[in-house]
């Protein structure tokens, strides 16, 4: 539904956003956690020793923010930097016993979250949605 007649597709999907993201927080309160540092830990678990530049450009920040991200996330013993192949300039990430823990359950949170918008849009719907989100991500941030 929208706000008013004169509401764009972009102000609706800034709202959709919005609603993620608060959904996102409330459930990731309880493990002391924000969407960025859960999308930091669901990444590195999924993709281990991967470098900081990548995970600075899947979260859209500049390395010096992400590292500040990086150290929180350090001290809480959830993920940890590594120098490989004696590069000391390219730091690798790795979840800590603890912080696999963590991403188990901060995937249950992003779960829940699919599975309210599924249960919203019929199957078919899902799949031409999925389409044409991609398409806007692949064309507005991927290449911003």
């Amino acid at each position: 539904m929208k706000l008013d007649e004169h509401e764009t597709l972009a102000g609706m999907i800034h709202r959709l956003a919005a609603w993620q993201t608060a959904t996102m927080n409330r459930q990731l309160r309880t493990l002391g956690l924000n969407t960025d540092q859960a999308n930091v830990i669901r990444y590195v678990g999924a993709h281990p020793g991967v470098n900081q530049q990548t995970v600075a450009r899947l979260l859209s920040r500049n390395v010096a923010s992400l590292t500040n991200l990086l150290k929180s996330l350090e001290t809480k013993k959830l993920i940890e930097r590594r120098y490989e192949d004696g590069d000391v300039r390219t730091k690798h990430l790795l979840l800590t016993a603890n912080g696999q823990q963590i991403n188990e359950r901060v995937q249950q949170c992003f779960d829940k979250l699919d599975d309210q918008v599924n249960q919203v849009l019929p199957a078919e719907v899902q799949a031409a949605t999925s389409e044409a989100i991609e398409t806007l991500v692949k064309q507005l941030v991927d290449h911003a």
